[in-house]
C-alpha cells in the first residue's frame, strides 16, 4: 500500500477543485512557458551555425529541415500564445518538443558523422531541460517522452552512427528520460497535495467563519432576551430598596433585596458585555465619531471608576491633560474602553495601593493613554490570553472581588482596533502592569494655544 501510494498522484477532491487547479497553474505558468518555448526554438535555430561548420556534403538538406522545423515550432509558439485551454497548451508544448526530435532525426539519418554523432545528445538535452524548464503535465510528459524515446530507436537503423554513439547516445536518452518523467512525477504530486490541503483549509475555514458567526448570532439573540426580565429584575427590586409603595416586611427581606438588587446589576453588565462583543464579531457595532477634548473623556472616565476605587480601597492618580488636545473617534467607545481597563487595573490591586492614569505625545505623532497599577501583574504566557474572549488569568480573590466573564479586554482591544489603534500590555507577575492605548496622529486635532497679553506684547 504505501509504494501504491507513493507511486500514483493524488486525485482531487472534486472536479470543481481540479479545474481551478489546472487553471491557475497555467496561468501563474503562461508568461514563463511562452518566453522558455521562444528561447529553445532561437537555440535550434542557432545551431545551424554548428551546422554550417561541421556538415558535408548535404549542408542546404540540412539547413531546409531545420528552417522548416523551426518555422513549424513557431507556427505552434504562436498558437500557444493566444489559445486560452489549458489542455491545449499543454500539447502544444509536447508538440513543439517533438518538432525538435524529429527534425533532429531526419538529419542524423540523412548526414554522416560527426554530425551524425553529434546530434543524438540534443534528444537528451531536448527532454532534460525541455521538462524542467517548461514545466508540463505529467501526462503530456509521458506522451512526448515515450514518442521521442521510440522514435529514436526507430531510427537507429537508417542512422549512419557510429555503435559507440548509439550505445552512448542510448544511455543518455534513457536517463534523461527517465530523469525527466521522475521530476515531472514528483513535481505534480506535490502540486496536488498541496491544492488539496489548500481545499480543505479554506472548507474548514469557511465552516468556522460560519461557526463563528452562528455564536455571535447566538450571543446577541440570547443576550437580547435575557435582558428584559434582568431589567425587570433590577428596576422592581430597586422600587423595593427604596420603599415607593411601602416599607418591606420582616427587615431581613431588605438585605436579600439588596442582593437581588446587586446580583440584577451584575448580570445586566455581563450582558451588555456579550452584546458588544457579539456586535463586534459581526461588524455591526454602533458608531458615532466626533471631535471632543481628550481631557473630558479621561477626566470623565476616572471619575466614573472613582467609587469602585474607594470601595476597593484604591487611590487613582489622575494628570490632568493639555486641553487644547482634542480627539476625534467614537467619544462613548472611547470612554468604555478607559473605563474597562481602568476598572481591570483596580480590580487586580492591592488595598491601599495606587492607580496611575498618564496621557503622553510620543515623538512620532499621536496619544499615548498609560494605565498602570501595582497589583498582581501577569504571567508572560498569559499576555494573549487576556485578549481572547472568556479569557481570565485569575481565579483567586481578585476575580471574587468583583466577578465578570473576562471580556473587558476584548472588547476594549476591539474598539481600539475600529479607531486605528493598538493596545498595547507591558506587565510583570507580582509587580504590576501597564496597558497602552494609543492613538494615531490623524486622529489628534491640536488646537492653538491662545497667545496672552505678556506674550503679544513682548512679540510686537
Amino acid at each position: 500500500m504505501a509504494l501504491r501510494r507513493i507511486c500514483t498522484l493524488p486525485s482531487f477532491a472534486t472536479p470543481e477543485v481540479e479545474a481551478a487547479f489546472w487553471k491557475d497553474r497555467d496561468t501563474r505558468l503562461l508568461f514563463f512557458r511562452r518566453w522558455m518555448l521562444l528561447a529553445g526554438i532561437t537555440a535550434f535555430a542557432v545551431f545551424a551555425v554548428v551546422d554550417v561548420m561541421i556538415v558535408e556534403g548535404n549542408l542546404a538538406q540540412v539547413l531546409t529541415i531545420r528552417v522548416v522545423a523551426t518555422v513549424i515550432a513557431l507556427f505552434f509558439w504562436g498558437w500557444f500564445c493566444i489559445t486560452d485551454t489549458p489542455d491545449k497548451r499543454e500539447a502544444l508544448i509536447g508538440a513543439i518538443g517533438l518538432v525538435f526530435v524529429i527534425a533532429n532525426l531526419i538529419i542524423i539519418m540523412g548526414s554522416a558523422p560527426p554530425i551524425a554523432d553529434l546530434l543524438p545528445f540534443s534528444i537528451s538535452m531536448i527532454l532534460a531541460f525541455g521538462f524542467g524548464l517548461v514545466a508540463p503535465r505529467f501526462r503530456t510528459s509521458v506522451w512526448t517522452a515515450l514518442t521521442a524515446y521510440g522514435l529514436y530507436w526507430a531510427s537507429v537503423p537508417f542512422s549512419q552512427t557510429s555503435t559507440a554513439s548509439i550505445a552512448t547516445n542510448a544511455h543518455f536518452l534513457s536517463l534523461s528520460t527517465f530523469a525527466a518523467l521522475a521530476g515531472t512525477f514528483v513535481r505534480e504530486k506535490l502540486e496536488r497535495e498541496q491544492a488539496n490541503a489548500q481545499h480543505r483549509l479554506s472548507v474548514l475555514n469557511a465552516k468556522l467563519i460560519d461557526a463563528d458567526l452562528a455564536k455571535d448570532r447566538l450571543l446577541a439573540s440570547v443576550s437580547h432576551e435575557l435582558r428584559t426580565p434582568v431589567n425587570a429584575i433590577g428596576g422592581f427590586s430597586e422600587v423595593m430598596q427604596q420603599g415607593i409603595f411601602g416599607p418591606v416586611e420582616p427587615s431581613r427581606y431588605r438585605s436579600y433585596i439588596d442582593d437581588i438588587h446587586y446580583s440584577a446589576g451584575l448580570l445586566k453588565t455581563s450582558i451588555d458585555d456579550l452584546l458588544e462583543v457579539s456586535r463586534l464579531g459581526v461588524q455591526k457595532i454602533a458608531w458615532k465619531e466626533s471631535v471632543e477634548s481628550l481631557s473630558r473623556t479621561v477626566a470623565s472616565s476616572v471619575a466614573i471608576c472613582q467609587a469602585d476605587a474607594q470601595e476597593a480601597g484604591v487611590s487613582i492618580d489622575f494628570m490632568p491633560v493639555d486641553k487644547s488636545i482634542s480627539v476625534e473617534t467614537d467619544q462613548q467607545r472611547l470612554m468604555q474602553t478607559l473605563i474597562n481597563i481602568i476598572a481591570n487595573a483596580i480590580k487586580f490591586s492591592h488595598r491601599g495601593s495606587e492607580v496611575n492614569v498618564r496621557v503622553e505625545s510620543p515623538e512620532d505623532g499621536g496619544i499615548v493613554i498609560k494605565v498602570t497599577d501595582t497589583g498582581c501583574g501577569i504571567a508572560p504566557k498569559d499576555l494573549g490570553l487576556i485578549r481572547e474572549p472568556f479569557g481570565q488569568v485569575h481565579t483567586d480573590q481578585y476575580n471574587t472581588r468583583k466577578g465578570g466573564l473576562g471580556l473587558g479586554l476584548t472588547i476594549a482591544s476591539g474598539f481600539i482596533d475600529k479607531m486605528e489603534g493598538c493596545l498595547d500590555i507591558d506587565s510583570v507577575l507580582g509587580k504590576g502592569t501597564t496597558v497602552s492605548i494609543k492613538l494615531p496622529q490623524h486622529r489628534i486635532v491640536r488646537k492653538p494655544r491662545p497667545t496672552s497679553r505678556v506674550e503679544r506684547a513682548v512679540s510686537a
